[in-house]
C-alpha cells in the first residue's frame, strides 16, 4: 500500500531533495542523507507504508 504523503514510498522529487537512493532490499529501501552533519546517516524505509517502527 502506497501512501501519497510518504516521500520514501513515492520516490519523487521530495525524497531526491534530501536523499540519495543507495539500494533496494527485499522489504525496504536505503537512502543516504545528502546533509551529512552526522557521517553515514541513512534512512531504511519499509516498502509497505507503516506509521510506527513496531508495525
Amino acid at each position: 500500500m502506497k501512501n501519497q504523503n510518504c516521500a520514501y514510498g513515492m520516490e519523487g522529487e521530495l525524497v531526491a531533495a534530501f536523499g540519495i537512493k543507495i539500494c533496494e532490499l527485499e522489504s525496504s529501501k536505503v537512502y543516504l542523507f545528502k546533509e551529512q552533519s552526522h557521517p553515514g546517516r541513512v534512512i531504511v524505509a519499509h516498502k509497505k507504508y507503516v506509521s510506527e517502527i513496531t508495525e
